[in-house]
């Protein structure tokens, strides 16, 4: 009687591993590739981080789970923090209070710029020894800074959200491979006999 439900949790388990690796996988290579962004390329690898979240089921409920009981951080006034008055971006502490605001910072950023202003967003992040050196004089200048704020807003804002949710991601593969199914919060749906979305967890309303 109970072999028919156990058959498939330890498919929905095993299909959950194999998601969870494909999605680790795609978050390193953002990762990997951020060191190969250059300005002219700024935008659309922000889009790419974007897509990623909204596109991959897991990625997804990771950004969501972290925005169900917080409200809308004010992006803009960080935005234009940085770009009137040249101050990087405050991140909150909190590693989900981090991902939640830096998603709505990257959504605000692609809504309110364009692949040739969206720089204006991230002035804070230039090298402040570059308006200094004498050498380095006008389209030089503008390109040396935009490179320099690239390369700095990349490292100080993408890079620690998609760590948190490669992290969450490296926390739910362990769990899974130890056999601590009870402890990840993921839901899948897969087509066919097991129905609705079901929590890893939680596999009893599969039997049905």
């Amino acid at each position: 009687m109970n072999q028919p439900q156990t058959c498939n949790s330890d498919h929905q388990t095993e299909w959950l591993l194999k998601k969870i690796i494909n999605t680790l996988n795609e978050v390193k290579y953002l990762k990997e590739n951020s060191d190969y962004i250059s300005p002219s390329s700024f935008y659309n690898y922000i889009q790419s981080v974007i897509q990623y979240i909204e596109k991959d089921p897991l990625a997804k409920q990771i950004v969501e789970q972290t925005q169900e009981e917080r409200n809308y951080y004010d992006v803009r006034s960080a935005v234009d923090s940085c770009s009137f008055f040249e101050y990087t971006i405050t991140l909150p502490e909190d590693n989900d209070d981090l991902i939640c605001f830096v998603y709505q910072l990257l959504k605000y950023m692609l809504f309110a710029y364009r692949r040739f202003t969206i720089f204006y967003a991230i002035t804070g992040y230039r090298d402040k020894v570059e308006l200094l050196d004498e050498r380095i004089k006008g389209k030089v200048k503008e390109e040396v800074i935009q490179k320099s704020s690239t390369k700095n807003f990349i490292q100080q804002t993408i890079l620690p959200f998609l760590g948190l949710i490669e992290m969450k991601l490296m926390n739910a593969k362990t769990d899974i491979e130890n056999g601590n199914t009870n402890t990840t919060n993921f839901y899948i749906h897969i087509a066919g006999n097991v129905g609705d979305h079901t929590n890893i967890g939680d596999f009893s309303q599969s039997s049905s």
